[in-house]
Formats: structure tokens, sequence, C-alpha cells
């Protein structure tokens, strides 16, 4: 009514709230100040987020002399709706991307490979021991990364036409952890792998695109521990992988190294990692804790359970 306290509500609104008593009081989730500003309006429309879901809300006066000041709310769940547009809009993104990548791949790769021939050559002419050589040795290193993070970030946003399928997203963890080990071992560091009671859970997803993205995750990691390492050569390293589930699936991999930049978020490989996340459903977000560095990927919900139901 126009104190806007409930007069009447359908059986669907009533059990929104469990049952509540409604009747004669406002409304929790459509407050007197959300509603004001449509008063002066014969009819409103605008969205509503509550949790997970999301709703279409339509405000309609009522014409009738008997009742005035009063007015009918209808709320329509957009949450499929939105999912839909929102993964939409993340395909164009990683499309675009891809084109901008490929293009850009090209004229980075070239000078690249000149710079790796030249710094061979050099380092089979220089003394091993001296200054220069480690001068050398450190331009190679950094080109070497360079050429790297352009595959990897190739390969992140090449799409796949395979079809989403269901995917246990620990056992897709557990082969990148089996494809890092070589260089582990190498770095002389120690992994720890925590998989909690999740095995089995499973996302609907292209099972190569979430494989890429964790590795590319666990990756950050280790060259996070090598540059620590080349700094600190009696470093010991430790890399910590962990799963928990409880409405939805959290992996967290934190590493012991300094950081390899203050604002990793800035960087395009981080960003197109947190993209494609995105497009699986997911959340990227990445965290300093003291000396660690801390990133986090959080599905809501199993394909058993999806979002848009």
């Amino acid at each position: 009514d126009g104190n806007f306290l409930i007069l009447r509500a359908n059986r669907a609104y009533l059990n929104f709230f469990a049952g509540e008593e409604l009747q004669g009081k406002e409304s929790k989730v459509l407050p007197r100040s959300m509603l004001e500003p449509y008063l002066s309006f014969p009819s409103g429309e605008w969205e509503l987020s509550l949790g997970e879901r999301h709703y279409r809300v339509f405000m309609d006066k009522i014409t009738d002399p008997e009742s005035a000041g009063r007015f009918v709310i209808r709320l329509r769940d957009s949450t499929h709706e939105r999912n839909l547009r929102e993964r939409l809009l993340a395909q164009n993104q990683m499309a675009d991307l891809g084109i901008l990548i490929s293009s850009v791949a090209h004229e980075i790769n070239n000078p690249v490979a000149g710079i790796l021939l030249y710094a061979q050559m050099l380092l089979k002419e220089l003394t091993p021991a001296g200054e220069a050589s480690r001068d050398v040795e450190l331009i190679r290193v950094a080109a070497e990364r360079l050429k790297s993070t352009v595959q990897t970030m190739l390969s992140l946003v090449r799409l796949s036409d395979a079809e989403p399928a269901p995917v246990d997203v620990v056992a897709c963890l557990e082969e990148v952890i089996a494809l890092v080990g070589p260089e582990v071992k190498r770095l002389k560091a120690r992994l720890h792998f925590e998989r909690g009671e999740q095995t089995g859970w499973k996302l609907l997803a292209n099972r190569n695109q979430l494989l890429q993205a964790l590795f590319h995750l666990l990756r950050e990691s280790l060259l996070s521990v090598a540059d620590h390492l080349r700094e600190e050569p009696l470093w010991k390293g430790e890399i910590k992988i962990q799963c928990s589930a409880d409405s939805g699936f959290r992996l967290e991999i934190s590493d012991t190294a300094r950081s390899i930049a203050d604002v990793p978020e800035s960087s395009v490989a981080f960003n197109v990692v947190k993209i494609l996340i995105e497009n699986l459903g997911g959340k990227l977000e990445y965290a300093r804790q003291g000396q660690k560095s801390v990133r986090v990927v959080v599905f809501p919900q199993s394909l058993e359970s999806p979002r848009d139901s």
C-alpha cells in the first residue's frame, strides 16, 4: 500500500521467504528506499541481485480509485539470462583477445629469436665464470621467459571446438602437477598437494582450456620460485595446493617466493586466465599473505547443482 506495507503475496513470494509472516510488514528485499523513487511514475522496472540469483523487478500502480496509492510488484528470475549474457560476453572477449595476441605474437617472436641466438653464441665465446657471461645468461633467461609467456597466452586464448563436458577438476589438477613435476624437482622445491575429499568434483567445461588455466597458475608460482632461487641459491622454495568444497569448489595455490610483480593483476597473462576462469563460471583472485603469494580459484557450484538451475 502507500505506506509500503505488504497487503497480499502469492505462494511463490511466500516460499521465497521460507514461510515468514509478511502481511502488514515492509518487504526486506524491496525496502521503502528502493521503491520511493518510482512512486511518481505509472510503472517502474529495475534489476535486483540477491546472492547468486538475479531478478527483474516490475512495479505497477493500481489505477482503481478505491485502491489509490497501492501498487503491485512482480519479480521475475533472470539468473539464467544474465549468466548466458555474461558467458557470451566472455567468449567475445576471448575471441577479441585471441586476435590481438596472435597479431602481436609474431612481432615479438622474431626479435626474441634473434636475441636468443646471439645470447647463445656469446655464451660459447665468453668465460663461463666471468661477469660478462653472467650478464648474457640473464639476457638469455629473460628472452626465454618472454618467449614462453607469448606461447602460454596463445594457448590460453586459442578457442577449442570441443563442446563442454563433465570434467573432474581434481583429476585435471593431478595431471598438471605431474606435468610440472620435473621442474619442481629441478628447482629443489617442496610441493604439497592437499586434495581433501574433493575427488570426483565435476565441472561442465572445455577440458583443454581448464588444463591450460590450471597449468598457467601453477607455472606462475614456479617462475616466482625460480626468480627467488637465482637471488638466493641455498633457499628452499615451497608451493602448496589446497582443495576444499562447501557450496562450491575452492582451489588455492600459494608459494613462499618473493612476488614477481607488485600487481600481477596488471599482467596480460593473468587477465587472460581470469577471463578464461570466469568463462567457466568461476572467479580468480590474487593476494599477498605475509611472505606468501596466493592465487585462489573458486567455482561456485558443481555440475550436479549448476548455477542456472
